[in-house]
């Protein structure tokens, strides 16, 4: 294996350890890239947290950490920041708008990818769930 996208931290409360250590283990086992890819935040209403993914408070280090990281091992290994994240149509544009604001180049979503700058999913299956929406 030459690449991992699916790298979650602590934020979302069912990994350990830290950002640094799964940089360095992914380069001792010999990746050549990988994408962090924690469980996006959602504006649910009324202040509802799933327990399962990053809160909106935590996205800021998230994205420092990341990106620092990715700054100090550019020579070592190709670092991408991204979110996984669930398709609610319902708040699928805010989470658009507010993932654009963060430098995202990746959300996974289930077994596909949203392309940030191509607006596009990387799956024709998924393309057509999301025009019939």
């Amino acid at each position: 294996m030459i690449a991992n996208y699916h790298t979650h931290t602590w934020r979302c409360r069912h990994a350990d350890g830290t950002e640094r250590e799964y940089v360095e283990r992914a380069i001792e086992g010999g990746l050549k890239i990988l994408g962090f890819s924690d469980h996006s935040p959602y504006p649910f209403p009324d202040g509802y947290d799933s327990g399962m993914r990053m809160r909106l408070d935590q996205v800021e280090g998230y994205v420092d950490t990341v990106l620092a990281l990715k700054k100090e091992y550019d020579k070592d290994i190709e670092i991408h920041l991204g979110l996984e994240t669930e398709y609610f149509p319902r708040f699928w544009d805010q989470l658009i708008d507010f993932c654009r604001t963060i430098r995202l180049s990746t959300l996974c979503l289930a077994s596909t990818a949203w392309e940030m700058r191509s607006k596009r999913f990387s799956t024709a299956a998924m393309e057509q769930q999301t025009e019939a929406t």
